[in-house]
């Protein structure tokens, strides 16, 4: 994986660039299958695409999910990190793919997903240490799986959550 310059800021980054919403899958949209997914016991209708019954946890903050309306898909590396760090020069398709992804989305609360907003792991990281591991080894696999070359400064801040030279040489 290219180690990549300090992030800087790209202009042209709408959340458009990356498709409009979530994309389709079935009847239902990703953001609904993974939400189902990541909720041991959840039901998923087909036909409403509403979700049912379960209990999960925040990869983040470890706090219990007990209701689906306070949930947010999070990109592990945002969309506009991403464009700023190389994805303005993608095509169309590769941009659509990356925002659907479920490499790099996770559900987690509102309160986590505001809180992290569009930063890199050099501003947040997981507020629980035994979430940063699990989290700097996977922005480490998004970066390598789309060849996003990562600033030095974000490289540092994984290396020091866990080993992850399988990711980070």
């Amino acid at each position: 994986m290219p180690v990549g310059p300090p992030r800087r800021h790209v202009l042209g980054y709408e959340r458009a660039e990356f498709g409009e919403g979530w994309g389709p899958l079935g009847t239902c949209t990703v953001r609904d299958y993974l939400e189902a997914a990541s909720i041991p016991g959840a039901q998923l209708s087909s036909t409403t695409c509403d979700i049912t019954g379960g209990h999960g946890v925040d990869p983040y903050s470890g706090d219990p999910i007990t209701s689906t309306s306070a949930l947010e898909l999070d990109h592990v590396i945002p969309l506009s990190a991403a464009w700023d760090l190389g994805a303005y020069l993608w095509p169309e398709d590769k941009r659509l793919a990356f925002a659907n992804d479920p490499l790099n989305l996770v559900i987690v609360t509102r309160a986590q997903n505001q809180a992290k907003s569009d930063q890199l792991p050099s501003q947040w990281l997981p507020p629980h240490s035994w979430s940063r591991c699990w989290y700097a080894r996977r922005v480490a696999l998004v970066a390598r799986e789309y060849q996003l070359p990562l600033p030095q400064q974000e490289r540092r801040v994984l290396r020091r959550q866990c080993i992850i030279r399988d990711f980070l040489p």
